[in-house]
């Protein structure tokens, strides 16, 4: 309900890692939770904010607080796998791809440099399925999370 709220599509990461948000704190337990964000390297317009706020009236609707329609997305996505891509080096982080692009298994999403520009490692897509989202700001460190991708499936 709350993803369908937000008009997010679902994605359950099964990472052995936690990284300290709800998402991945809770859904390897077995927990239903939800991280949302909108932004690009500390830069929010009023549309992404808006987006988050909306979101949340949504949500409280469905249990009639406040008062009023509660709306949910009539197509939610909703995907089978996913994989959160992690750092392979600390360094700068250079994405290729934006969140919501379709990628093929194998293609570089993007790459870490040392802090002096020479590369240390590309980063591909383990599978083929869609970007759901991409860390814009570059500094990493090994074994953070530079973006995440799922792969389609009908709904379950």
């Amino acid at each position: 309900m709350v993803r369908r709220a937000f008009w997010i599509p679902p994605a359950r990461p099964r990472a052995p890692q936690v990284w300290g948000n709800t998402e991945n704190t809770a859904q390897p337990r077995g927990k239903p939770s939800m991280t949302t964000g909108w932004g690009s390297r500390g830069l929010v317009r009023e549309d992404m904010s808006r987006g988050n706020g909306d979101g949340v009236f949504r949500r409280r609707r469905s249990p009639g607080m406040p008062p009023g329609p509660a709306t949910f997305a009539d197509h939610p996505a909703w995907y089978g796998r996913t994989e959160v891509l992690q750092s392979p080096a600390t360094g700068m982080w250079f994405p290729l791809v934006d969140g919501g692009q379709w990628v093929p298994a194998g293609k570089v999403v993007g790459y870490v440099t040392d802090y002096f520009g020479e590369r240390l490692a590309e980063v591909t897509a383990p599978f083929a399925g869609v970007m759901l989202y991409v860390v814009k700001t570059p500094p990493t460190s090994q074994g953070e999370p530079l973006g995440m991708v799922g792969a389609p499936q009908a709904q379950p």
